[in-house]
């Protein structure tokens, strides 16, 4: 029996991760997320105070390159999201968001026009909510842009024709993957119980 007292992961791209859940709201309400109470109002900061929280970041870890990953539920239903990567990009660290890509194209390529930071958007398709081919083109004009990292369909019993579409789609890509979905429990202690049910040729595929 080995006994594991500690895990470290090593990388040359940073020193220090840290993730911001920026909005702690959702603009999806996922069947099977409870993280989120989508019925209480938007709570968010304003930029400066957002850019001085950074600024106090980068002075906690002196000599340190900080890679921060803002997450929501949803990070883009803050408006100036895109002067947020620019903030940590231009004082020389590493921005990320995780977002659905609910925002409409238009929107998205006016936000990102003559930005420098690249590969920072991860991506997630909720088949309960998203639209497919909408999704489709806003994660191609990513990818064709430089800013799309990586990205992930989550892959629904009920949507399963769906998601295997938009996921056959966009491995052009080369950086969109599939997961399982776990069933989140708040009454218990821990985050989720488990996966949703699959059946078994869901489940074959699935393990591959």
């Amino acid at each position: 029996v080995v006994l594991y007292t500690s895990v470290k992961t090593f990388t040359n791209e940073y020193d220090v991760e840290i993730e911001w859940d920026l909005t702690t709201r959702c603009n999806y309400s996922c069947s099977y997320c409870k993280s989120y109470d989508n019925t209480k109002p938007l709570s968010v900061k304003t930029l400066p105070e957002y850019e001085e929280a950074i600024d106090y970041l980068i002075s906690y870890f002196p000599k340190k390159r900080i890679k921060i990953d803002f997450l929501g539920g949803e990070p883009m239903l803050f408006k100036e999201w895109p002067e947020l990567l620019d903030t940590v990009y231009i004082k020389g660290h590493i921005p990320k968001i995780i977002t659905n890509l609910a925002i409409p194209l238009k929107t998205l390529k006016n936000k990102l026009r003559d930005k420098n930071f690249k590969e920072c958007i991860d991506v997630s398709f909720h088949p309960e909510f998203a639209d497919p081919n909408s999704f489709i083109d806003k994660v191609n004009f990513l990818y064709d842009n430089g800013f799309l990292k990586t990205g992930g369909v989550l892959m629904h019993p009920d949507y399963w024709d769906i998601c295997t579409n938009v996921f056959d789609k966009l491995q052009h890509t080369g950086k969109i993957g599939y997961s399982k979905i776990k069933n989140e429990d708040t009454n218990s202690n821990s985050i989720a119980s488990g996966f949703i049910e699959y059946n078994e040729e869901q489940e074959k595929l699935l393990s591959k």
